[in-house]
């Protein structure tokens, strides 16, 4: 024992002599409040590929959707209200915003090819881009609001969103799901796959995309792991005292392709834009 440390062995013991013992059955309760009540809430994975990736259990996230146009999927999100998708804008053509009728939102799906009683599809009412999208640098503020035509059911539940300064150490595990391709090249996943990406730090991030990271956005890695084309506005999410929190959607990626050794995935961050979501659904953020 270091000496120094030892002169304080007799301060620590009377600090400490009258503290009530340990309960293994208290319940430590997460610092902070989930802004909706029944957020960021799975559902059990009973079985337990996103290159990499693993198949989710069925409706795991009940927050997921697909999002669709003329039978194709062109990205994903993740519902964070009972009115509102969040996803990004990239996926959208310009003139998309104004004919919001052709797009669909697909809830509770799992397996892309099948009829499940478990999927709804929902009409969109409206697109909103975020209006400092590709400002000032290509992919900033990559994010998109659909507003739904009908609620979400209640088996529905939205994703938690993040306090406003939330912040995720370097290295720490989040979570990824999609339907897109498996590898490079490859076809779209049939069915839901997730994954786990490790953070990189922001100073990482600039080091490896100079001149296009931003503040505004977040990357994560894991060699041989990554959302891929047709995930783009798939959710990162970070698990916290049983409840699911909205890190980033999926944003964009090395232009050697999805997977490669070294180059991480790049997600909008929505901390950093929880202003412009409140303004625009009228949900209370902190």
């Amino acid at each position: 024992m270091d000496p120094w440390f030892s002169e304080y062995l007799d301060w620590i013991a009377d600090e400490i002599k009258d503290s009530p013992p340990c309960d293994d059955d208290v319940e430590i309760q997460p610092p902070v409040k989930p802004n909706l009540d029944n957020c960021g809430i799975p559902n059990a994975n009973d079985e337990g590929r996103i290159a990499g990736g693993v198949e989710t259990g069925p409706v795991e996230f009940p927050w997921m959707a697909m999002i669709v146009y003329n039978r194709t999927i062109v990205g994903a999100g993740a519902l964070i209200s009972p009115y509102y998708v969040l996803t990004v804008a990239s996926i959208f053509d310009n003139w998309m915003e104004w004919y919001p009728e052709i797009l669909d939102v697909f809830l509770g799906k799992h397996k892309v090819s099948a009829r499940e009683a478990t999927s709804r599809k929902l009409d969109v009412q409206a697109v909103y881009h975020h209006k400092q999208y590709g400002k000032p640098t290509p992919y900033n503020n990559d994010l998109a609001l659909l507003k739904l035509k009908q609620p979400a059911g209640s088996e529905y539940r939205p994703i938690c969103l993040p306090r406003s300064d939330a912040w995720y150490p370097p290295g720490i595990s989040l979570t990824t799901a999609g339907w897109g391709r498996i590898s490079e090249g490859g076809a779209g996943s049939d069915v839901l796959l997730k994954a786990n990406l490790n953070v990189w730090s922001e100073e990482e991030c600039e080091k490896r995309y100079p001149g296009r990271f931003t503040g505004q956005m977040m990357c994560a890695y894991k060699e041989g792991t990554d959302t891929c084309e047709g995930d783009n506005g798939a959710p990162l999410m970070r698990l916290y005292y049983g409840r699911y929190y909205l890190a980033g959607v999926s944003s964009w990626a090395s232009i050697d392709g999805c997977a490669t050794k070294g180059a991480p995935r790049v997600f909008s961050a929505a901390h950093p834009n929880l202003q412009w979501i409140s303004s625009m659904t009228g949900l209370d953020v902190i």
